[in-house]
């Protein structure tokens, strides 16, 4: 079931003689935190939510967003995004990624990152992660 909020679309490219322009949200998001993860041997990261939103684009490889709403367990969806596209996540929105070794992902968080202890909550993903294994 499509979880509300949940948004994917593909990056703006703009191409002249000088030079080619990739535009990630161009006005749909915006955020404090960036940063960048460059995946080792096919892992699988996160098993968690945050409070606020975050964003993010595929720069090389490919991954797969399992996700989950938190107040409604019920509506999960499994996304794959490749390279040049981006996904928005709500918050309370809670995500495993699974990636490519070498995959590279470029994030924005709606707020500044504290501490794994402050800015995460873990989710139980029982039950769900069958959905992405073998990926």
């Amino acid at each position: 079931m499509k979880i509300p909020g949940v948004e994917k679309w593909r990056v703006g490219v703009f191409d002249d003689d000088r030079r080619t322009l990739v535009s990630i949200a161009n006005g749909r998001f915006t955020g404090s935190n960036f940063k960048y993860y460059r995946f080792k041997k096919d892992p699988i990261t996160a098993k968690h939510f945050h409070d606020f939103a975050e964003l993010f684009c595929v720069v090389e490889g490919r991954a797969m967003f399992l996700l989950v709403q938190v107040d409604n367990p019920e509506m999960s969806e499994v996304i794959e995004i490749i390279e040049g596209d981006v996904l928005l996540l709500p918050k309370r929105v809670a995500h495993i990624v699974r990636a490519q070794e070498n995959t590279l992902i470029f994030a924005i968080a709606e707020r500044e990152f504290i501490s794994r202890k402050v800015s995460c909550h873990t989710f139980d993903f029982s039950g769900y992660e069958h959905l992405i294994r073998g990926y």
